[in-house]
């Protein structure tokens, strides 16, 4: 398991994807995409390594519209799986409650969020590998 990105809540990308360019001069970015399925356009950030993601959602009724309306922010860890069907039953023995079974989100991958209480974070995204890394 490795962190693959940290999701971020905004209202606007391009406003912060602008901000970010200037100031945290990024390896690479790419273009916003949008995920008809979670209702979000999000777009992530290379820096130095790590990924950013930003999400902003296309809908009243997107899953993270309520988040957002508190005031957006910090909204999940992200880690790379070997196995996201074992990794989601890890987290369900160990007190996770999945929010959204699998399906398939960026880069065709599979994706899953998973509410941890015992952690200080409480959203997880698991996300499979690419699936040309198989």
């Amino acid at each position: 398991m490795k962190l693959h990105h940290i999701g971020i809540v905004v209202n606007d990308i391009s406003k912060y994807q602008n901000q970010m360019i200037k100031l945290l001069k990024p390896k690479e970015t790419d273009i916003p995409k949008e995920n008809k399925l979670q209702k979000i356009k999000y777009l992530f950030i290379n820096v130095g390594g790590s990924n950013i993601e930003l999400i902003e959602p296309l809908e009243k009724n997107s899953p993270v519209t309520s988040f957002l309306e508190k005031g957006g922010g910090l909204h999940h860890l992200a880690f790379e799986v070997d196995d996201i069907e074992k990794s989601i039953m890890e987290f369900e023995k160990n007190g996770g409650r999945i929010l959204i079974s699998p399906q398939i989100g960026f880069e065709n991958r599979l994706i899953s969020f998973i509410f941890q209480n015992s952690f200080p974070f409480k959203i997880i995204e698991l996300v499979s590998k690419k699936p040309d890394d198989n």
